[in-house]
């Protein structure tokens, strides 16, 4: 079962430079320079020494903290991998649709509204779903030995058993038969957000990589850094997922774009945007031909850090691969 104060703390960005250096393994002291990085330190709002509940982290500035770990992971110093998403703070942004992926169509919530009590501030707003995400872990009452795939899950507030503890399920109008479900649980479970994927199910101790839904940065010959992405889009795949529309034997295409570039001095970063075209086309062409190239999941990175951010098994696992 999941903690719900866990979950509302992680969409909130009630999150102190401990718990964020648990989540990560990184040093606190790293932390605290990760968000002192000027592109990152307006996503720090409020608190300060003792004021840890009113400090509020955005979920770019969280993101960091996870990615550049994993580029210092990688082995690259804590210096340029800082000065990678200084220069490009994007990337810290791409993860987050799939890692939190919203159904925003079920409403929010304000937590100060229906938490008065709970130290909430009046920003902290989170899908309907993360702050009532209770249900009912159910079964088909004819199955006499279900496992973990059979488990239905019916929202607390449609769990409308008749007098034998069983509730009907007509399905008529996809043209199934109807279920007959029982209960698991006498009460309902917390099960958190929307999630299509289950990658935050208790019993899921998954942390690989899914080429589907994962952005990756590569750091090619050790100079010119791009980032890599699924087409479609992982947001579209994600969605895809959500409406039982993914088409899993589909193959899966890659788009690359040049981020920035580590300058001759080896810790200097230069967002492409400042590059000349001939950058472009000598960074493709070492893309092309490459003699050492760096492949660092970075959706994979925020992944485990809130799967450990929910109190959730976690493999340390390299994040990266060599070529």
């Amino acid at each position: 079962m999941l903690d719900r104060e866990k979950c509302l703390n992680w969409w909130t960005g009630r999150l102190s430079d401990q718990e964020l250096a648990d989540y990560t393994g990184m040093a606190p002291r790293a932390v605290g320079l990760v968000l002192n990085i000027p592109y990152l330190r307006s996503g720090v709002t409020g608190g300060g020494r003792g004021s840890k509940h009113s400090r509020r982290i955005s979920p770019k500035t969280r993101n960091a903290v996870a990615i550049i770990h994993a580029l210092s992971e990688a082995r690259l110093t804590f210096e340029v991998a800082a000065n990678i998403i200084a220069a490009t703070p994007f990337i810290a942004s791409t993860p987050t649709p799939v890692v939190d992926f919203s159904n925003i169509a079920s409403g929010v919530r304000s937590l100060l509204m229906f938490d008065r009590s709970g130290g909430w501030l009046p920003t902290d707003v989170v899908p309907a779903d993360v702050w009532d995400g209770f249900a009912y872990p159910c079964v088909d009452a004819s199955h006499p030995n279900p496992t973990q795939g059979d488990i239905f899950r019916i929202p607390a507030a449609h769990f409308n058993p008749s007098g034998d503890g069983t509730m009907t399920v007509d399905r008529s109008a996809n043209g199934l038969p109807s279920l007959r479900l029982r209960a698991l649980t006498a009460s309902p479970v917390y099960f958190g957000e929307h999630d299509p994927l289950g990658l935050y199910l208790p019993q899921n101790s998954r942390t690989v990589d899914i080429p589907c839904i994962d952005d990756h940065l590569l750091i090619v010959n050790g100079r010119w850094i791009f980032t890599k992405s699924p087409q479609p889009s992982p947001l579209e795949n994600m969605q895809a997922v959500a409406w039982g529309e993914f088409d899993g034997n589909a193959p899966i295409e890659h788009s690359f774009g040049l981020a920035s570039v580590i300058e001759e001095d080896r810790k200097t970063v230069r967002s492409a945007r400042r590059c000349a075209g001939t950058d472009e086309e000598e960074a493709r062409y070492h893309l092309k031909n490459f003699d050492s190239l760096l492949d660092v999941n970075i959706t994979l990175a925020v992944r485990k850090m809130k799967r450990r951010a929910y109190g959730l098994p976690v493999g340390w696992a390299d994040n990266t691969k060599r070529e």
